[in-house]
């Protein structure tokens, strides 16, 4: 963009520098909105994860165990009209699950013993009986469980290349 404007105002052409900075500066706003929608979208979808679920052991009663705690091959049982805490796949139960949210697919999905399960769907119908594969958030020891704040530059697309002698390209490594 500097290129330009310092080409345009160079042979005198202020409309076509005011254009050019105009373009970029609503390219700029959209992006912005674009990746606030974004952040907020992913945070709305961790949001529906719940906290805690009921783990079965060794044939005993469920126990009401926090999601942290969870550990792969783990069975959870999700009871119907509850969020699905967990990705993994269904062990024991028949049941509709809506997924929504997840996939996009507008019709509940019939839940079969060995099919995947997706954290954040909605079990609609039936109990279930889940071997834990992935916990729906992201675990405390990777870092923060919500989105970087951080925003990000996209790098310009000739930032990494610089004329070396007259008529050679060259890239900057």
């Amino acid at each position: 963009m500097t290129i330009a404007l310092l080409a345009a105002l160079g042979i005198g052409e202020f409309l076509t520098a005011l254009i050019i900075t105009v373009f970029v500066l609503v390219a700029e706003v959209l992006e912005g909105l674009t990746v606030g929608r974004g952040r907020r979208a992913i945070g709305d979808l961790l949001d529906l994860l719940p906290h805690s679920a009921w783990v079965v052991k060794d044939g005993a009663s469920p126990v009401e165990v926090p999601v942290e705690n969870f550990a792969p091959e783990t069975g959870v049982l999700i009871r119907p009209g509850t969020r699905i805490p967990v990705d993994g796949h269904v062990l024991s139960g028949n049941s509709t699950v809506e997924e929504a949210a997840i996939t996009g697919e507008a019709l509940p999905q019939d839940k079969l013993p060995g099919s995947r399960i997706f954290a954040g769907t909605l079990n609609q119908t039936g109990a279930l009986e889940v071997s834990v594969e992935n916990l729906g958030r992201i675990q405390p020891s990777a870092g923060s469980s919500r989105p970087s704040r951080r925003r990000s530059k996209p790098e310009r697309p000739f930032s990494g290349l610089r004329i070396g002698s007259p008529g050679t390209w060259s890239t900057s490594l």
